[in-house]
């Protein structure tokens, strides 16, 4: 008679391995670091960074480590900016930014304003308001809509990738379980045959 070697505990051993699998696969999303640039008149050039979170194709909501760079000179605390935002006054906190600029709602300043008002530099970038900028020194610099405020993911430009540790390991995982289960089945196959 024909008696099937023990499925539960295959059964067990390939949810096991699976639940394993899972863990070590599983990652928390974080933030996406972002390179962003815009020209004002006269040839200013501001560029910088933050990170944050890309909500659709265009917002960029949850900004942190901002910095800040006109004509390749830092803004104070460049790296470490707050970012307001306004709405009918500028408001601590919850700045965003658009990959177009066409949502941009932000000001980038060395302290948590409107708390603190001892600022030494900011940016701001606000729909339908001119782009401004003030630096240490007192030159303030002014871009009249519609911006040419442009963001980009770090490192899109790149063509080619290199799988990360976490998919080589689901794909291995994968073709073994695969194997597992073509092995078993040809066992029993083989089984029934005998007898």
């Amino acid at each position: 008679m024909y008696k099937f070697f023990a499925p539960a505990v295959a059964r067990k051993s390939i949810n096991t391995m699976a639940a394993g699998l899972a863990l070590l696969t599983s990652s928390v999303a974080s933030a996406t670091t972002f390179d962003w640039s815009e020209t004002f008149e006269g040839g200013v050039v501001l560029t910088g960074s933050f990170e944050g979170t890309l909500v659709g194709s265009n917002l960029i909501t949850n900004l942190s480590n901002i910095s800040v760079l006109v004509n390749g000179v830092a803004f104070v605390g460049s790296g470490s900016l707050y970012a307001s935002h306004f709405d009918g006054g500028w408001v601590s906190g919850g700045g965003v930014a658009s990959l177009d600029g066409s949502q941009n709602n932000f000001l980038f300043v060395d302290v948590d304003l409107p708390n603190d008002f001892d600022y030494t530099n900011f940016f701001y970038s606000i729909p339908g308001f001119t782009d401004t900028f003030i630096t240490p020194g007192g030159t303030l610099g002014a871009s009249p809509p519609p911006t040419n405020f442009t963001a980009r993911a770090r490192g899109q430009e790149q063509v080619a990738s290199v799988p990360e540790p976490a998919t080589w390991m689901m794909m291995v995982g994968g073709f073994g379980l695969a194997g597992i289960g073509l092995r078993q089945r040809r066992d029993v196959a083989v089984r029934v045959r005998l007898i």
